[in-house]
């Protein structure tokens, strides 16, 4: 019978000054991000190892091969102190690397962070605010993620095994643009159709590099910045536009390339006095949020909203549950560069259906 255990140490802290800048990264036109300088960097990691020969410690008490998880931690900081750490990515790779270097009895790694956000504070000046060179203040809005999988080779090479990549909570909320129409009816409904409102969402997305040397910054140009996936999603909820179609014909199309790089645009077509697309536009199949790939190899994203600030569940009297936003869509799985999430159209945005 084969045995594995797993143990490690979780929110483990670590704060980084002048780490190396990130440079080189491929600009797209939603976001102004094009690197960051490092002055400061910050993120929460934990590492969870794996390995056979830990079973002794659990079924004889012999603790010989087992490494502290306050090791784990005092050792995370030593390491994070000569990495590069220019992205969450590379970080957590430098320190999975240099454990498993470290401990051979460590069979296999998991890697696990989160960004930590301290922007430089704006402070007064002669010329009114500028951004301080010595302070910084944490930003708790959304934030990077990571996950790395590592294994070592038979040379004593470290590979990455899985891996994902996401930009976690986002929280948007727009006044206008949404409607929720042309739904079942039947004696149980009393929920009105409504032509425009409110609509929130709480967002997590993830993606997936088709070669993961990419998620480490073998090619700064192939990496995908977690910054520039909130600014494109902040884009594209900001141009799409759920509305009938005889009231909005405006709506937003992302274009995958066929070498990943991802851009929106707005498409507006003219309308005829019945209110009809004079170019008969393939009509969008339900209302609600949309849901965002930025390609690599694929993407997972899960969102959740909220109408008028209120779910589903008060015309029950029930208590709103803000954290899951009422009627909860979830979205996973991988796309091929210039598909829809349901395959029908050269686009990688697609609404999800209420």
């Amino acid at each position: 019978m084969k045995h594995e255990i797993r143990y490690g140490k979780a929110d483990v802290r670590v704060y980084r000054t002048h780490a190396e800048p990130l440079t080189g990264i491929t600009s797209i036109p939603e976001s102004p991000f094009a690197g960051r300088d490092n002055t400061l960097a910050a993120a929460e990691i934990e590492v969870v190892v794996r390995g056979e020969v830990f079973l002794d410690a659990y079924t004889k008490g012999d603790n010989r091969l087992v490494v502290a998880t306050d090791t784990m931690k005092n050792f995370i900081h030593a390491v994070s102190l000569r990495a590069r750490a220019r992205t969450l990515e590379e970080w957590l790779f430098e320190v999975g690397t240099a454990f498993l270097d470290t401990y051979p009895q460590m069979e296999l790694l998991t890697m696990i962070g989160r960004d930590l956000s301290f922007p430089a504070a704006l402070v007064p000046s002669e010329d009114g605010f500028e951004a301080s060179a010595r302070l910084f203040a944490r930003d708790r809005s959304d934030y990077g993620s990571a996950r790395l999988d590592l294994a070592r080779d038979e040379d004593g090479s470290v590979r990455i095994t899985d891996h994902e990549s996401g930009r976690r909570e986002l929280q948007l909320i727009k006044i206008t643009g949404s409607a929720f129409a042309d739904f079942a009816r039947d004696e149980h409904t009393t929920l009105p159709e409504r032509p425009d409102r409110p609509l929130y969402i709480w967002c997590d997305i993830g993606w997936h590099y088709a070669d993961a040397s990419h998620a480490v910054l073998a090619d700064p140009a192939r990496y995908v910045a977690a910054e520039q996936v909130a600014d494109l999603a902040n884009a594209v909820f900001h141009e799409f536009v759920s509305l009938p179609s005889s009231t909005s014909s405006t709506r937003s199309v992302c274009a995958c390339s066929t070498d990943g790089h991802s851009s929106t645009r707005s498409a507006s077509t003219p309308r005829t006095a019945s209110g009809t697309s004079s170019r008969n536009p393939r009509r969008i199949p339900g209302y609600g949020p949309t849901a965002t790939h930025v390609r690599r190899s694929g993407t997972s994203v899960s969102c959740s909203d909220a109408t008028d600030g209120r779910s589903s569940d008060d015309s029950a009297g029930k208590r709103p549950n803000y954290r899951r936003g009422g009627r909860s869509r979830r979205i996973r799985g991988r796309v091929r560069p210039g598909t829809s999430i349901d395959g029908t159209s050269p686009m990688t945005t697609a609404p999800i259906r209420s």
